[in-house]
């Protein structure tokens, strides 16, 4: 992380305060995400500032951008994923407040006075991460004579007999 920036905060004292932070953290820092990278180099940049929103609670809005290099699960090379995720999180005291903020918000509700700033960038990246990373133009692997694997496997329905006992019945 960069020296300006420090890892854990106090969201009430920088809402009073007012107070950004930025900085870049080195991917190999993230150990919730090291199982879906392809490779850990490389860096994520993000900003935070630190207000209040209308109701005086600590509100903390930012952004995290990088690119991470993810395996394309279609033809298992490496995918370029860019990350541009805006951050709008309020600290809330328990659910019941925190189902209550308005919908361009989300709850961080704290488990401990201060906030560790690499664990949110590490949750935006998470949350950014899709399902199944693929290529928006990929081919389907093969094997080396040429043949295409077979990505899914086929299953008759079951409900294709009682169909067809329906067909012959009427």
């Amino acid at each position: 992380m960069s020296p300006q920036c420090p890892e854990l905060v106090d969201p009430e004292r920088f809402a009073r305060q007012e107070s950004s932070s930025s900085g870049s953290a080195q991917l190999d820092q993230f150990e919730r995400i090291a199982p879906m990278l392809a490779s850990q180099e490389g860096s994520v940049d993000f900003r935070f500032r630190f207000t209040r929103d209308t109701r005086h609670r600590p509100l903390l809005q930012g952004r995290v951008e990088g690119v991470l290099l993810l395996q394309c699960q279609r033809c298992m090379e490496p995918v370029d994923l860019s990350v541009d995720a805006e951050v709008s999180l309020v600290v809330v005291q328990g659910l019941d407040e925190a189902e209550s903020l308005e919908p361009e918000f989300d709850p961080l509700i704290l488990e401990e006075e201060r906030v560790n700033l690499l664990q949110l960038v590490e949750d935006e990246l998470l949350l950014a991460i899709p399902a199944v990373p693929r290529h928006l133009d990929c081919e389907a692997a093969t094997t080396e004579s040429g043949e295409e694997l077979e990505t899914e496997a086929v299953h008759e329905n079951p409900f294709d007999v009682l169909a067809q006992l329906k067909k012959s019945n009427d």
